[in-house]
């Protein structure tokens, strides 16, 4: 995309109703008015900002449920907790 990547709102929104995917074309996943807060300004969209903000949802890991260290076999909980337990050698 180059540095000045704008369409205008009315743009947008034809293409959103044209996407082939059923998300896209229902809202966004209910996420599309809080998307238009971010990358609309005077009926333009800033495509860059919108690309960005859909490479973070796309990119950045889930996180994972912590796991309570009891829970662990003997073995794996004496592996991870070994430089605390025993003095480490290297």
């Amino acid at each position: 995309m180059t540095k000045d990547s704008k369409i205008s709102l009315d743009v947008f929104l034809r293409l959103k109703r044209e996407s082939q995917f059923t998300s896209i074309k229902n809202d966004f996943d209910g996420l599309e008015q809080q998307l238009l807060k971010e990358v609309c300004e005077n009926e333009v969209i800033d495509m860059n900002a919108l690309a960005n903000i859909i490479d973070l949802i796309v990119y950045l890991p889930k996180s994972k449920a912590k796991v309570n260290p009891g829970s662990l076999s003997p073995n794996i909980f004496m592996i991870l907790s070994s430089n605390q337990r025993q003095k480490a050698s290297a």
